[in-house]
This record gives C-alpha cells, structure tokens and sequence, in this order.
C-alpha cells in the first residue's frame, strides 16, 4: 500500500516531577517494519480497566485541564502527595497507553508469512495474558498470595500463542 503518512498518533500518560499527569496525544514517526513485522492501521481500540489504570494513575480527576501542543490535545490533572508516591516509578517517563485493537495491515515487512498479511483485516492482543501476569505479580509483591486461576489462565494464554498464529482469520 502506498502514500502510508510518515507519522501516526500515539496516546502517552505521564507522570511529572512537579505532580502532574500529562496524558496527550503525540505524533510518532511511523518506522519501517523489520521482515517479521507488520505495520497496522488502528480501526478500533478497546479503553479496558488495566488500560484507565495506566492512562490516569493517581490523577485527581477532579483537577482536570485541557490545553494545545503542537496542535494537539494535552490533559493535565493535579496527583496527590499519597499518589506520588505510588507512581514514583513512572516519573518523567511518557507512557503508550492500549495493547489491544483491530485493523488493516498497511505495510509488511519481508517474510513470507508478514507479506500474507498485507491488506488483511487483523486482531492486536497480548493485553488479558499481560494483565492477568500483571495482577498475579501485583498480588504476590503485596499480599504475598498467588491466585492460581489467574495465573494458570495467562500461562494457557501465552501458550496458545503459536496455535493462534496459524489460524486462519475469522474473517477479512
């Protein structure tokens, strides 16, 4: 496919030294695919719990301004001292927000299987395998307890992983 633009938009929330979530939009050059790879035009995206958690933090949503950057939206919100130090890790560091969504493969890098793909409807996911790890983590650094469903359900995941790339699509 041809005329691809050279940038797409990206959703970033950020944690700021002086106390403040950032979450914006932001223009992101749109790299070459390596051979297995594939380049995808977003037609929808999901907004789940594991993704508000990311996007808003400790924000305190009752603080919230907007205002422009680069031409583009920014949305700023006030954190609490208690909520500081909950996202001391994230500090000055501008996160992706989403790990699911559908679209069409615009550009494929140069394998055989990833050419295949090229203007074909797919599904992105990774996001339930990478939550459930995530809150089997979470639990266990805190509460030092293991939730052997969750935990189980991911690893099943994760391992289906190979079937799933070798279904054919459900549909195109």
């Amino acid at each position: 496919m041809t005329d691809l633009p050279a940038t797409g938009l990206q959703l970033l929330s950020k944690v700021t030294a002086d106390a403040k979530l950032e979450i914006s939009l932001v223009n992101q050059p749109l790299g070459e695919p390596r051979d297995h790879e594939v380049l995808v035009k977003v037609l929808a995206s999901p907004i789940n719990p594991s993704d508000l958690g990311l996007l808003v933090g400790a924000g305190d949503m009752s603080t919230v301004r907007s205002s422009m950057q680069d031409g583009l939206p920014v949305i700023t919100a006030d954190i609490p001292a208690a909520g500081m130090r909950a996202m001391a890790g994230r500090v000055g560091e501008a996160m992706p927000v989403g790990n699911e969504g559908c679209g069409v493969v615009v550009k494929a890098g140069a394998s055989p299987a990833a050419q295949a793909l090229l203007g074909k409807t797919v599904a992105m996911l990774g996001g339930a395998a990478l939550y459930l790890l995530g809150h089997v983590a979470f639990r266990w650094r805190n509460i030092h307890t293991l939730n052997k469903q969750r935990l189980l359900c991911a690893v099943l995941l994760v391992a289906l992983v190979p079937l799933a790339v070798e279904l054919p699509a459900l549909a195109t």
